[in-house]
């Protein structure tokens, strides 16, 4: 291949057969989360999962006439799962100002409840600040009685996660009856974005060699360092050493294709989300020329958590675009089903800046359309192997 992402789509999507056949097999091996989130990046000569988030926020971006199948895919993935299981408890999170994640759980409520479960909705907290949810519905309090949890008069047989568990695991829901989905262990009290990217980087390379591609075609190099504290400069000779290791292996693909770009790393929290912690360099010697509000985003990221543990991952500078804006792809997963897609936008960025940040924007994607494409096929696919490497790194990490 010549290092096109047009010629890697068409080569993929000619052997879509053999692509399905692959991830079938690998998916039979596995116990699935119940679902993910996977952001894409996309340039003109390679494809790459950036991130993968197993505690889903964005149901109300996803194109409406896709609501009917996404019920389905919930429908299958309960019954596969947990087959004698009607009531869910859905314990979400407490920005009780934000209206878009209030909007995404009036969607994925509404999705549980098509798909023939009963659910009820409840924070972790005070019953007092817990009557409504941005006046949109009501959320119940989370209380426990023995080994288990209920919501009033309420009794989940499955509790569904949809907080992150940032700030830890809260004692309420340690060792009770009910299953707990996404694991207690998913939190980002717990996981690392490495972890994953160490599974991503070995099923990607299993894949590559069985579709005859690069595997650096479909993935981003990483590094990661450990015990860093940006804010008082601790730990910046090993974020120099592997910024420029990382950017050295860039750059002996970029010379194997003859790309002229100018190679950059994405300094990030090794846990959490929301896009927070985010920091692009192209240079070494740049992590030690860190501004004060650079210094600050690599510090603290959501609820306050410190970071202590950096992801170097390799940047891929986005050649998608969208009503003129510089876009990248979300695809979304119940079971083993991608059941939609969403374009992230956003009015500031440039092709090589974080996108989920602010001035973002989203635009449902047209599934209609987009599934016959061969780009779309091979979004879906990456989007699946991250999928399968979420489950393999949550096997790993609870053996």
């Amino acid at each position: 291949m010549n290092g096109s992402f047009d010629e890697l789509a068409r080569h993929l999507h000619t052997r879509h057969t053999d692509a399905e056949e692959w991830l079938s097999a690998e998916f039979a091996k596995q116990r699935l989360p119940f679902y993910c989130s996977v952001d894409l990046r996309v340039s003109s000569c390679k494809a790459a999962p950036i991130d993968a988030n197993l505690f889903p926020g964005g149901f109300n971006n996803l194109a409406t006439d896709l609501h009917a199948s996404a019920s389905e895919a919930a429908a299958a993935t309960l019954t596969k799962q947990w087959p004698n299981i009607k009531r869910i408890g859905l314990v979400v999170e407490r920005h009780t100002r934000n209206p878009y994640y209030a909007s995404h759980l009036s969607v994925l409520n509404g999705l549980l409840r098509a798909s023939g479960a009963e659910v009820k909705m409840a924070f972790i907290g005070a019953a007092g600040e817990l009557a409504s949810y941005h006046n949109q519905f009501a959320v119940g309090e989370l209380i426990r009685r023995g080994d288990k949890l209920r919501i009033g008069d309420f009794e989940p047989e499955l509790i569904l996660l949809n907080s992150d568990l940032s700030s830890g695991v809260p004692d309420i829901l340690r060792d009770v009856e009910q299953p707990i989905e996404p694991p207690l262990e998913a939190g980002w009290n717990f996981r690392r974005k490495s972890s994953h990217f160490f599974q991503y980087e070995r099923v990607a390379s299993r894949f590559a060699r069985a579709l005859d591609i690069d595997p650096w075609l479909v993935c981003a190099y990483f590094n990661v360092c450990n015990r860093v504290d940006i804010s008082r400069r601790i730990g910046l000779d090993c974020l120099t050493r592997a910024v420029g290791e990382t950017l050295a292996d860039i750059k002996v693909n970029y010379m194997r294709y003859a790309i002229k770009d100018q190679p950059f790393v994405v300094l990030k929290a090794d846990a959490g989300t929301y896009g927070m912690g985010v920091v692009m360099v192209d240079d070494e010697q740049a992590v030690k020329k860190l501004n004060r509000r650079q210094r600050q985003s690599l510090s603290v990221v959501k609820d306050g958590a410190l970071v202590r543990d950096i992801l170097i991952q390799e940047g891929v500078p986005t050649a998608d675009r969208v009503e003129g804006l510089v876009a990248e792809p979300v695809y979304y997963m119940i079971g083993e089903r991608v059941i939609g897609g969403f374009w992230r936008l956003n009015e500031k960025g440039d092709p090589r800046q974080n996108l989920n940040s602010r001035g973002m924007l989203f635009w449902p994607m047209a599934e209609n359309i987009e599934a016959q494409s061969a780009s779309a096929f091979t979004h879906r696919t990456l989007a699946r192997l991250a999928l399968l490497s979420t489950a393999r790194e949550l096997a790993t990490d609870l053996t």
